[in-house]
C-alpha cells in the first residue's frame, strides 16, 4: 500500500466523473438498468457527503462516498478500477468513510448493493455489515441487498 494515498475529493472532478462512468458500465452489465441505483457525480456533488480517492501517484483508481442522510449515513458509488483490485483500496476507503460517519456521530451507516457483486457482499460483511431492509428510497428489487453496520 506504499504507493497508494488517500484524500478527501470533490465529486466534479473530471478522473471522478471517468470513475463514475466506468462504475455505471460495470453496474450495467450485471443488473437491468430498472433496478441499478446510478447516483451521478452531480447528485453528489448536490448532496452532503464525503467521497474519498484513493490515488496511485497522481492517478485516481478507486472511488467512495458517503451521504449524510440525518441519523445514518449512505456508501454509495465504491469503486476500485481492475489493475487496482485486491490490493485493498477498497477496504481502506471503507474504513475512512466509516470513520468519517462516526465523526459525525451517526447512528449507523447503510448501503445498497446487488447479490451479483460477490466480493462487494463479501468485503461489507467482513467490515461487519450485516443485511437489513430496504431504507431511504430505496424498495425491495431482485437481485438487491440492503446492510448495515451499527455505530456504537
Amino acid at each position: 500500500m506504499n504507493d497508494f494515498h488517500f484524500q478527501i475529493i470533490l465529486p466534479l472532478r473530471d478522473d471522478v466523473r471517468a470513475l463514475v462512468e466506468q462504475l455505471n458500465t460495470h453496474h450495467l452489465s450485471h443488473c437491468s438498468p430498472e433496478i441499478c441505483h446510478l447516483t451521478s457525480a452531480e447528485q453528489l456533488a448536490h448532496s452532503d457527503c464525503t467521497m474519498i480517492g484513493a490515488f496511485n501517484g497522481d492517478h485516481l483508481c478507486g472511488i467512495g462516498a458517503i451521504k449524510y442522510m440525518g441519523t445514518y449515513g449512505e456508501i454509495t458509488r465504491m469503486f476500485v478500477e481492475e489493475p487496482f483490485r485486491r490490493k485493498g483500496l477498497a477496504s481502506r476507503i471503507l474504513d475512512l468513510l466509516i470513520s468519517h460517519a462516526r465523526e459525525r456521530k451517526l447512528r449507523c451507516v447503510k448501503l445498497e448493493t446487488s447479490e451479483s457483486f460477490v466480493s462487494a457482499v463479501r468485503l461489507y460483511g467482513a467490515r461487519g455489515f450485516v443485511p437489513c431492509q430496504p431504507f431511504g428510497e430505496y424498495v425491495h428489487a431482485p437481485f438487491n441487498s440492503y446492510m448495515e453496520k451499527e455505530l456504537n
